[in-house]
């Protein structure tokens, strides 16, 4: 968050134990970015491709 000015997390909910996702993941975390409210969320599925540090909006 500190790479943006108006950074902050404004909600963040993460999983519990009793899942689906692994305790303390994020289920969901809303953020603004330029004005605008974001949301992000692990994955903790399976995908058959890999991850990189990148975004696309």
């Amino acid at each position: 968050m500190s790479l943006f000015d108006d950074g902050e997390v404004v909600s963040l909910t993460e999983y519990g134990a009793d899942g689906p996702g692994p305790e303390g993941s994020v289920q969901r975390a809303c953020f603004p970015l330029a004005g605008q409210n974001c949301f992000a969320s692990d994955s903790f599925i399976t995908h058959e491709f890999g991850f990189t540090p990148s975004l696309s909006m």
